[in-house]
């Protein structure tokens, strides 16, 4: 995954930007490939309460810090979704938490912003529905 994040770099680089390389934005597969270090490490330690939530704000941080396409957010998804892929109601009820934390501005304005408040109410909706 690594390497397919540096060769498509550049590209994405190229599209996003205009320039075949910028630090700006990293592409989504150094996401994804920070996400399954994230995982990997946190099997290691067998998942143990305290250390896991250590483990996934060190990943969150060094996504945010690197410019990675999906940010603190995207690390934040990934380790829910592993962490409590068992748990149905309490991963869809945390996902839903963490994408209207993590787009809040923490504004009276932004707790009211539409995209975030909708698109929030309309996943818990559909996750109910499935449920």
């Amino acid at each position: 995954m690594g390497l397919f994040a540096i060769i498509s770099e550049p590209i994405y680089d190229l599209a996003c930007t205009g320039n075949v390389f910028s630090l700006q934005q990293q592409n989504v597969l150094f996401t994804l490939l920070l996400g399954l270090i994230v995982i990997a490490t946190i099997r290691k330690f067998h998942e143990k309460g305290i250390i896991s939530l250590v483990i996934v704000a060190i990943g969150a941080s060094l996504s945010y810090i690197f410019n990675f396409d999906g940010w603190y957010y995207g690390i934040a998804l990934i380790s829910i979704f592993y962490l409590l892929h068992d748990m149905r109601m309490m991963k869809y009820g945390m996902s839903i938490l963490a994408m209207f934390v993590c787009g809040l501005d923490f504004t009276i304005n932004g707790l009211f912003d539409p995209y975030f408040f909708n698109f929030c109410i309309f996943i818990g909706i559909y996750f109910f529905i499935q449920w």
